[in-house]
């Protein structure tokens, strides 16, 4: 199970570079976040695909 902690961090990186784009909704908690794919991020989609599908046949 992947520890909360490093979810963030990563969904933190990936905003950072751009990949993913992160919208906050209410005031108070709980809030309501909601992340979606840039066009950067939908171009890098079919790369990430293969990356994936070679993973699996090694």
């Amino acid at each position: 199970m992947i520890n909360v902690l490093t979810l963030s961090i990563q969904l933190k990186k990936l905003e950072e570079d751009e990949l993913i784009t992160r919208s906050v909704y209410g005031e108070k908690p709980p809030l309501k976040v909601l992340y979606k794919l840039p066009p950067l991020g939908e171009k890098i989609g079919p790369a990430l695909e293969q990356l994936c599908m070679w993973g699996l046949s090694v």
